[in-house]
């Protein structure tokens, strides 16, 4: 019994290889396929798929064989070149090959075409991408059509392809995600939602558009600039398909007039809509408006009742030789129910034509801190009397006050002292507007208390050169820095804390410093190279080197300037704010 199935198990053998063997030469027919041996591989390929399907029963049969002999004697078809891995994976190349070849196996006979032998083109060059919008559209296009679209490469391999054309911020998007076929679709689903947003790619080109500087005169290089970027990005524009482009570059013009916090509570509040309308911006700036509105509304002031205390505060500024002072004045008023004053310090009728306040424009007080000259232009440019302050010429007035300090025609607040006239940024002293007075009622009498208060700073200052400038640190990064330029000095010094914050080496330096009286000044911690640049003009940097010390100078100036000199602006505004300068220059020459 045994001998007679080996001798079937070898015939199954023996008609296996012969099976495999005819479909090995139709393979290498096909490997080499010209128009010499197009016919024979024809021939053979009618008979491919018997071939097969004889091969598989071949294989089921030695299999049934083997299980009834001894294991020493068993076959096992996978272990052999002859295995049906090694049949399929020829048959299945001929069959696809086949179908590139539009070959069918139909009763009236195959029939093939080949194909003719094409012009050898140049390899074609994926260009990089950056992260420019502008370069997007063309690597998108061209990515899909060689790599994404292509079904003989891996995920795997997709994703280095897409890897090595990346380069900057879209290569950090993707370059967390480790080589695998499932991490190429999240990776290109990434860029595509960063990149391929078609309110941004619009918002791009119509910002092209609008960036373009009119020509001044006719000239070829002009048109042809004219027509490459009104006419490439109109057409970028309409490849993108928006729903409306006319609405959409309403909404875009009208979006770029807002401020910058309105274009961020915009789009915190329009993240579901792939690209607003006109409408969708004007409704948001609608409800920004009643918000608005309704936020800043306050509580209305209660009004004085009758029989309470009324207090009214004014300040005044005015010069006094020496220097500024502020002048505080309350009056505090009690009346009776039945009671009226025959004279007030303040009419809540008249409007300051100056400041539309409830009072006469010699009680404003923004009226009377300007200088004497100012408000000589304030009452011309209001046409006002120079002598009551009033609606008609001085020439008609029929008032009979005059300056209380030279009893001229004019109003007190318009005089100019002599010994100050000839420095045209002095300003005269202002006299006190309120007096303490009584007044007689009809029925009580009514108290009035007035009290004053002064405030003379005695505090004053020279003002040394300072200016704001910045300094390059350690990686060229630019920080901002006081500096004082002194003309006495030699050497260049520089603070401790300043040094370090900007991490510049320092060097070992014995330079000995002295100041007044040859005074030494210890505290040498090195010697600093820096550079340093005005605010002003970048372009222009000096390089020096700067002497380490613990502290330069103290807070200059000493005290913060007056507001009225800050008017005099021979530098940055900065110079009149006390603060630490970090650095001494020498004058060099």
């Amino acid at each position: 019994m045994t001998a007679i199935l080996k001798e079937k198990l070898q015939s199954l053998l023996t008609k296996r290889n012969g099976i495999f063997e005819r479909v090995q030469c139709n393979y290498d027919l096909m490997a080499g396929l010209n128009q010499n041996n197009v016919s024979a591989f024809l021939v053979r390929y009618e008979k491919l798929d018997d071939y097969h399907s004889s091969f598989e029963k071949i294989l089921d049969d030695i299999n049934e064989v083997s299980l009834k002999l001894d294991p020493a004697d068993k076959v096992d078809p996978s272990s052999s070149k002859f295995s049906l891995k090694a049949m399929d994976d020829l048959y299945f190349s001929i069959r696809a090959f086949a179908r590139d070849q539009n070959i069918s196996g139909s009763t009236s006979g195959p029939s093939l075409q080949l194909a003719k032998p094409s012009a050898k083109l140049p390899k074609l060059q994926l260009p990089t991408f950056s992260g420019d919008l502008k370069d997007w559209p063309n690597f998108y296009s061209l990515f899909n059509s060689t790599i994404h679209s292509q079904t003989n490469i891996t995920g795997t391999e997709k994703l280095q392809y897409l890897r090595t054309f990346l380069t900057g911020t879209p290569l950090a998007l993707i370059e967390h995600l480790h080589l695998s076929d499932d991490n190429y679709m999240l990776a290109y689903n990434l860029l595509y939602k960063r990149y391929q947003h078609k309110r941004s790619l619009a918002a791009y080109y119509f910002n092209h558009i609008l960036e373009f500087t009119p020509l001044q005169k006719c000239s070829v290089d002009g048109l042809r600039k004219h027509l490459e970027v009104f006419q490439s990005n109109t057409a970028a524009i309409t490849e993108l398909k928006l729903p409306n482009v006319s609405d959409f570059f309403l909404f875009h013009f009208a979006f770029l007039s807002l401020d910058t916090e309105s274009r961020q509570l915009f789009e915190n509040k329009t993240t579901d809509i792939d690209v607003p309308t006109f409408d969708n911006l004007m409704s948001f700036v609608q409800d920004q408006v009643k918000v608005l509105e309704i936020s800043q509304q306050q509580l209305p002031k209660a009004g004085s009742s009758k029989g309470s205390d009324s207090r009214q505060t004014q300040k005044l500024v005015s010069y006094s030789g020496g220097g500024y002072r502020q002048n505080s004045f309350v009056s505090t008023t009690q009346q009776s129910n039945n009671s009226q004053p025959r004279s007030q310090t303040h009419n809540s009728s008249v409007q300051c034509p100056y400041c539309n306040q409830a009072h006469p424009l010699h009680h404003c007080p923004k009226f009377s801190a300007k200088s004497v000259p100012e408000r000589q232009d304030i009452v011309r440019n209001l046409q006002k009397c120079f002598n009551c302050l009033n609606n008609h010429h001085v020439r008609t007035c029929q008032s009979h006050s005059r300056c209380r300090h030279c009893n001229k025609a004019h109003h007190t607040l318009l005089h100019v002292n002599p010994q100050s006239s000839s420095n045209p940024h002095s300003v005269p002293r202002s006299e006190s507007l309120l007096t303490s007075h009584n007044v007689p009622s009809t029925s009580e009498t009514t108290e009035s208390l007035s009290c004053q208060s002064s405030v003379h700073p005695a505090n004053s200052t020279i003002l040394l050169g300072t200016a704001q400038a910045f300094i390059l640190d350690n990686f060229d990064s630019k920080h901002s820095i006081r500096l004082v330029i002194d003309p006495g000095s030699m050497v260049s010094c520089i603070t401790e804390s300043c040094a370090q914050s900007l991490g510049l080496p320092r060097r070992a330096s014995n330079i000995g410093i002295s100041g007044i009286g040859n005074s030494s000044i210890s505290g040498n911690k090195g010697i600093v190279s820096c550079t340093l640049g005005s605010s002003l003009t970048p372009s222009v940097q000096i390089h020096a080197s700067a002497i380490i010390l613990p502290r330069i100078s103290s807070d200059l100036p000493t005290v913060s300037i007056h507001f009225y000199f800050r008017l005099i602006l021979i530098c940055q505004v900065s110079f009149a704010t006390t603060s630490i300068a970090s650095l001494c220059m020498e004058v060099l020459v």
